[in-house]
C-alpha cells in the first residue's frame, strides 16, 4: 500500500499537479473489499517496484458498452522505454475485457507530449471533449441543490429503458453525432438493470401527464 500511494505521489509532483490526498490508508479502504472502488496492476523488474495501473468500471453511452476508465498508468524514471507501461495497459485491457467492459478510456494532459505519443500507439484521441471536475466543495454544493417544484427526480427502472433509449437518441441529435448502431433499449436493459448493473439512471418528469423530460 505504501508503494503504490509513493508512486501515486510521483505521478502527481511529475506531472507538475499538487500532492495527492490519496494515502495507503485510502489504498486498503477503497481497493480492497466486497464493493472495492478501483484495482491496481504493480509492475515489478527484478523484484523491484517499477510502475503501477489504476482502474476502475465506467460506462459510455456514446457506444452503449460497458468500459473501463484507466485513472493513472505511471512507471518510474528507471523503468521507463521497456515496455512496461504498455504491459501495464494490455494487462488492465484484459482484466476489463474479462468483466465485460468493451471499451477503455482515460485523460491525458495535453502538455505530457511524450504520453500522447505513447498513448497514441493503441489509442486515439478525443479532442471535441472537455474533462470537467468538481471537488469536493463543489459536489456538496451541486448536491444541495434544490429541487424544482414543477419536476420530479425518480431513479429509472427497467421497464424505461425504451424511453431511455428515445433520450439517448434525441441526444445523439441534439450533439449531431451519429447513434451507435443495433437496438439501444435491449442493451441498456442489460448493462443497467441486470445481475450486475454498471450504471444507475435518474429520469426528470415534469408530472401532468407529460413525457419524461430528462435524464442523468
Amino acid at each position: 500500500s505504501g508503494t503504490v500511494a509513493r508512486m501515486v505521489a510521483a505521478l502527481a509532483e511529475a506531472e507538475g499537479g499538487p500532492a495527492p490526498h490519496f494515502d495507503a490508508l485510502s489504498y486498503r479502504r477503497d481497493g480492497f473489499g466486497p464493493r472495492r472502488h478501483f484495482e491496481v496492476l504493480l509492475a515489478e523488474t527484478g523484484g523491484r517496484p517499477a510502475g503501477y495501473a489504476l482502474f476502475h468500471p465506467s460506462y459510455d453511452t456514446d457506444r452503449v458498452v460497458r468500459a473501463a476508465y484507466l485513472g493513472d498508468l505511471y512507471v518510474e524514471a528507471w523503468a521507463r522505454g521497456s515496455g512496461l507501461g504498455r504491459l501495464l495497459a494490455a494487462s488492465a485491457a484484459r482484466l476489463a475485457a474479462a468483466a465485460g467492459a468493451e471499451a477503455m478510456h482515460w485523460t491525458v494532459l495535453r502538455r505530457n507530449t511524450g504520453a500522447r505519443r505513447f498513448y497514441a500507439r493503441f489509442a486515439h484521441e478525443d479532442t471535441a471533449l472537455l474533462h470537467c471536475f468538481a471537488d469536493a466543495p463543489a459536489l456538496g454544493r451541486l448536491a444541495a441543490t434544490a429541487p424544482r417544484p414543477t419536476a420530479a427526480i425518480r431513479a429509472a427502472r427497467v421497464e424505461d429503458t425504451p424511453m431511455l433509449a428515445d433520450l439517448l437518441l434525441r441526444l445523439y441529435l441534439a450533439l449531431g453525432e451519429p447513434a451507435p448502431g443495433g437496438e439501444i433499449a435491449p442493451r441498456l436493459a442489460t448493462h443497467g438493470f441486470g445481475p450486475a448493473p454498471c450504471f444507475e439512471a435518474l429520469i426528470a418528469e415534469p408530472g401532468n401527464g407529460a413525457p419524461a423530460a430528462g435524464y442523468a
